[in-house]
């Protein structure tokens, strides 16, 4: 991934991030993730149009705030893709979000119709965040932190129904009222973390998908994790939709928690907002710019055993 640089505007930053960082599911003959290779052009391509984006990103800004629910994480980040989509101009866009009926009722919607030098792609988009619950390949075993969803559930739905739109007679009716060729490949643009339980192997993934960069621990964890951490770092709270890219800054940021202060602020936190995990960014000095080293989850002391617990159907 390219190197990424301390951007002036978050919104900037995570348009970055959406476009630069490689898909969570590693591409592969039954996997139609979209390659690496391909996202690192996108990214060459479109850095002299995000250093200008930065200067001026009140276009960037309009177009998010004009999205309904664009505070949610899911579509905050499918805004910033749409924009991209819309004003750079690598491939051209046919349709967003095009719904698809069976008489009176949805049955679903192509998120993105492009055209590119490979023909027509339908591509289906997700930013997900899921937790190893004891670090297996299963997916099953990778779930949201709220419990809510989990890495098998979504894979099935985006792999038998949302990529399988156009071989229905419905989907490809939608298409025909809007003079659009079906298309000729579809890929998924799936990013996203997976966060590790504390102490396990680095390298633990879900089956056909990436190492999980994050970790996840309780408060008794946390406090020996601290011990190995630079004394001068910082903890940053994440709040949605606020999770896509890495917090790097060019002066001590000024919400910044020193680990002295962290399980204080974190039990208060709690009291105020209830036990439920939290997405935390750990921040160091490095060469004169403080730069996002780790990212973690930090749960109830409960949380596992309630994951363990949870039965998916």
């Amino acid at each position: 991934m390219t190197p990424e640089p301390p951007w002036r505007h978050p919104v900037v930053r995570d348009l970055y991030t959406v476009l630069s960082a490689p898909s969570i599911m590693r591409h592969s003959g039954d996997m139609p993730s979209i390659e690496p290779a391909t996202f690192d052009v996108i990214t060459q391509n479109a850095k002299a149009w995000l250093r200008d984006l930065d200067q001026n990103p009140k276009a960037l800004q309009a177009h998010i705030q004009a999205m309904p629910r664009h505070n949610r994480l899911g579509l905050y980040y499918e805004a910033l893709l749409s924009f991209w989509m819309r004003h750079h101009g690598q491939w051209r866009l046919l349709a967003h979000e095009l719904p698809v009926y069976d008489g009176k009722r949805t049955i679903g919607a192509y998120d993105f119709l492009v055209e590119t030098e490979k023909g027509v792609v339908h591509i289906e988009t997700a930013v997900k965040y899921y937790l190893g619950v004891r670090g297996e390949s299963n997916w099953f075993d990778w779930v949201g932190p709220g419990l809510n969803d989990c890495l098998a559930l979504k894979m099935q739905k985006m792999l038998t129904k949302q990529l399988q739109l156009s071989e229905t007679s419905a989907g490809l009716q939608a298409l025909a009222e809007r003079n659009i060729p079906a298309p000729h490949h579809k890929k998924l643009w799936f990013k996203g973390m997976y966060f590790r339980p504390y102490k396990a192997n680095p390298q633990v993934h879900p089956d056909k998908g990436i190492a999980a960069a994050g970790l996840w621990m309780t408060q008794a964890q946390w406090a020996q994790f601290s011990t190995q951490v630079d004394p001068e770092a910082l903890w940053v709270l994440r709040v949605k939709p606020d999770w896509v890219g890495n917090m790097n800054y060019d002066e001590r940021p000024t919400q910044g928690i020193s680990s002295l202060h962290f399980l204080d602020h974190i039990r208060q936190f709690w009291d105020e907002q209830g036990q439920e995990p939290s997405m935390w960014s750990l921040l160091e000095p490095s060469a004169g710019l403080w730069k996002e080293q780790q990212r973690l989850f930090l749960v109830p002391d409960d949380w596992l055993e309630r994951a363990q617990a949870k039965q998916w159907s």
